[in-house]
C-alpha cells in the first residue's frame, strides 16, 4: 500500500515538472539546442507526460565546468534505447537536443544510449 502511494505522488509530482516546462517554454536553464552534435548529460530520469516521454531533472553536461542544473524533455531515439527502465535513477545519457518544433516549447532530447549512474537520485 506505502509503495502505491509513493508510486501515486512520484508520478503526480513528474506530470507536475512535465506541464510546468511545457507550459512555461525553454526558459532561462534549458540547454541550447545544436543539431547533429552529439552531447552527453547526467541528471535523474523521471517519468514523463506519456510512456515514452521522461524528463532529465537536476541534468548537468558532462565536460562543462557549470554549477547550471537543467530540465528537459528525453525520448529515446530508437527501439534499442530503453529509458523506463532507469526511471527514478541517476543516469548518463547521450543524444542530440532537437529545437523546440513551435515558439515556446520545450527542446528534446533524443537519447541514442542510456547508462547507469545510481539507483537513487536526489
Amino acid at each position: 500500500m506505502k509503495q502505491i502511494v509513493v508510486g501515486m505522488v512520484a508520478a503526480l509530482c513528474a506530470a507536475g515538472v512535465t506541464l510546468a516546462a511545457q507550459s512555461s517554454g525553454p526558459g532561462p536553464n534549458a540547454p541550447a539546442a545544436s543539431q547533429d552534435k552529439t552531447q552527453t548529460f547526467t541528471g535523474c530520469l523521471r517519468p514523463g507526460s506519456t510512456g515514452d516521454r521522461f524528463t532529465l531533472i537536476n541534468g548537468k553536461e558532462k565536460g562543462k565546468k557549470t554549477s547550471e542544473k537543467l530540465t528537459f524533455v528525453v525520448i529515446a531515439d530508437g527501439p534499442k534505447v530503453k529509458l523506463e527502465p532507469r526511471v527514478n535513477q541517476e543516469v548518463e545519457i547521450t543524444g542530440t537536443l532537437e529545437p523546440a518544433a513551435s515558439a515556446g516549447a520545450s527542446p528534446t532530447f533524443k537519447a541514442t544510449s542510456v547508462k547507469w549512474r545510481n539507483d537513487y537520485c536526489g
